[in-house]
């Protein structure tokens, strides 16, 4: 900063004008108050020194007043204070796929179920599986189921179909009810006819069979008025052999279906 001189302190203070020194050009312009003061906006400091001259140059106007912290020595050095953001959606939003763990039911092979027939045949060989519990550990509201046709023509039958999405009856947690009671609705969906009439004709016949071989084991008198259904495209890998985490992204949290031949 350019220097000041003033009069005898017993005399009316009077003020004179510097020649400035350009390589002062960072350094806060204020107007003269008194020997030992200038003031900056609306606040007074002390003087800058030889010393700390440079320091100030650099930080006076790269921070806002708000964030100046007082020191000993009369300098009013200025910090970037981070204001800390705080993340407030739901634990299962945030959770990684380390941090996902899935109920032991649906992970133990001794838990068994065929997807066919509704929730309440699900066993367990040393006591009745609990089907209350929460799917995960942390809970989640909704899950997407994700599985593979055994045939490879079906895939282009499976574009129409829509996701096996598992969303909480409470809103707050998926249980394994949840995950098994859907499951069992969605492939019990009767398949339409344009998704599979025009399959190749070894497609064809496979699923073909599959809907009869099921509608013998029910014991159905007459194939009229029975539709192929979803879980005929399975052609018998209907029995359910658990979940397996396959990713966590954005919030959405996706297991593979696992399933093999059934045991019915």
């Amino acid at each position: 900063m350019a220097d000041v001189r003033f009069q005898l302190a017993h005399e009316k203070p009077r003020f004179f004008k510097s020649k400035p020194n350009h390589k002062d050009k960072g350094a806060p312009r204020g107007i003269l108050k008194a020997p030992g003061e200038y003031e900056v906006g609306h606040r007074s400091e002390a003087p800058l020194s030889a010393s700390n001259r440079h320091h100030d140059s650099r930080h006076s106007s790269r921070y806002p007043p708000s964030t100046a912290i007082p020191s000993s020595t009369g300098v009013i050095p200025y910090h970037s204070l981070l204001t800390p953001h705080y993340d407030y959606s739901s634990s299962s939003d945030r959770s990684t796929e380390a941090e996902i763990r899935l109920n032991s039911f649906l992970s133990d092979p001794r838990f068994t179920w065929n997807i066919t027939l509704p929730s309440t045949t699900a066993t367990y060989p040393s006591r009745i599986p609990n089907l209350q519990l929460p799917a995960t550990d942390p809970p989640t509201h909704k899950v997407t189921l994700r599985f593979s046709l055994p045939h490879p023509d079906f895939s282009e039958m499976k574009r129409s179909w829509s996701s096996l999405t598992v969303r909480a009856r409470d809103s707050k947690r998926v249980t394994i009810r949840d995950i098994l009671d859907a499951t069992y609705s969605y492939f019990q969906t009767t398949l339409k006819f344009h998704e599979y009439n025009n399959l190749p004709l070894d497609a064809y016949h496979d699923l073909m069979e599959s809907y009869t071989r099921r509608l013998d084991c029910q014991k159905h008198g007459s194939y009229l008025g029975h539709d192929p259904k979803r879980e005929d495209a399975l052609l018998g890998n209907t029995s359910f052999h658990g979940l397996k985490l396959s990713s966590v992204k954005d919030g959405e949290i996706k297991f593979s279906l696992l399933l093999g031949p059934s045991i019915y």
